[in-house]
């Protein structure tokens, strides 16, 4: 267990830097991510792109020029998840609530249920999103809802952003990693990490029991 544990700090920490260079490298350009992060869907470094307003619940609110609220759940949390089999998508029309439930996706007999960055009324939801579109851009392809919000300015300032956002996902990391300590299923679970410098421990959640899911939902998902 001691080298599991080693292991999975090393790949945190390289997962951590990859964020933080990410974020530098992304400063002098006007695209939330680039264009090679948009496209390919083998790019395995967790995304965390600029102009995008984070949820502690690891849900994103991203603002259309229309006003519009797009929003959609994280890198991070796509992930961890691993494999989607279904979404369940709000009615349009419906009163969206900062902190409520707003929509859910399926894994086998399990549910995870993410919650509304914002509030307002849901205006579309995204009938193709599935689990390919998610994990090949969680921040475009990948949106869920779009929301007309009726108190933007006050929602975003709850949100976090830039800079804040990676200190928070450095967080994150280091918070799952410890999340998962005495929950790993098996040593060979190391060889399942994305290579190259990837996401650490990609897809986990698939391999833990229903009580470490519900508490990774708990934890994570309703912050």
């Amino acid at each position: 267990m001691v080298a599991i544990f080693v292991v999975m700090m090393i790949m945190a920490f390289v997962a951590v830097d990859l964020i933080v260079q990410n974020f530098e490298r992304r400063k002098k350009f006007s695209l939330p991510v680039s264009a090679k992060a948009q496209d390919s869907p083998a790019d395995s470094n967790l995304i965390l792109p600029l102009g995008y307003f984070f949820h502690p619940g690891h849900t994103w609110a991203r603002i259309e020029e229309t006003g519009a609220v797009e929003v959609g759940f994280d890198d991070f949390a796509q992930k961890l998840i691993g494999s989607i089999d279904t979404f369940e998508l709000p009615e349009v029309g419906k009163e969206a609530r900062q902190g409520q439930p707003l929509f859910s996706i399926k894994q086998g007999g399990r549910n995870a249920t993410f919650i509304s960055p914002v509030n307002g009324t849901i205006r579309a939801t995204n009938a193709a999103v599935t689990q390919d579109s998610a994990k090949k851009n969680p921040y475009r392809s990948g949106w869920v809802v779009k929301v007309e919000s009726d108190s933007l300015a006050n929602d975003l300032s709850k949100l976090k952003i830039g800079k804040d956002a990676v200190r928070w996902m450095k967080s994150e990391i280091m918070r799952f990693l410890d999340f998962s300590w005495n929950r790993m299923p098996a040593p060979a679970m190391v060889g399942q990490t994305a290579q190259d410098g990837g996401f650490p421990v990609e897809g986990i959640l698939e391999n833990m029991d229903d009580g470490t899911w519900n508490s990774f939902v708990h934890q994570f998902l309703q912050a």
